[in-house]
């Protein structure tokens, strides 16, 4: 169980989505699939690249984009099965990030232009756990990973 990628799920149910995710294709994964409750036709794929540490690469936005782009969104067999499960061609590829350093220096709001030029909406981890706080204030989740979150907001000094 990753928890940024729980952490992410637990967003999408908040915004009324049905959730999939953790789907193995042998040595692939698809981090999580996601279709509103009421709009059938909003689909998203969204592969979580987030760390601890801030990942500090001597990559461009355009490089690092396009290997996250190749090996998590557009390989053949993650997309010939994201088809098949959302049995349609149309959804959003999106990637949540965490903290990148690109070339020394803080990098999120050029990758987020790059992404976007390549078709792909990224969506920064911070905005996540920013728009999920006020719902942890409520009753207690069996999630063991939000739980977490809820007892930390409520004990932390």
């Amino acid at each position: 169980m990753n928890p940024a990628e729980e952490i992410v799920r637990y967003w999408l149910q908040e915004k009324g989505y049905f959730v999939q995710s953790s789907i193995q294709l042998g040595r692939k994964e698809i981090d999580i699939l996601a279709i509103h409750s009421k709009d059938k036709n909003d689909r998203r794929h969204i592969e979580v690249t987030v760390s601890i540490k801030m990942v500090d690469t001597k990559h461009t936005a355009r490089t690092w984009a396009l290997d996250r782009i190749k090996n998590k969104l557009r390989d053949k067999r993650v997309v010939r099965e994201v088809r098949k499960r959302f049995n349609s061609r149309r959804y959003s590829q999106e990637i949540v990030v965490g903290d990148v350093k690109l070339k020394k220096k803080a990098g999120f709001a050029e990758l987020q232009k790059e992404f976007k030029r390549l078709g792909v909406k990224a969506i920064y981890f911070g905005d996540i756990i920013n728009e999920i706080a006020p719902s942890l204030k409520r009753g207690m989740c069996l999630n063991p990973i939000i739980k977490t979150l809820q007892l930390y907001r409520r004990f932390d000094a």
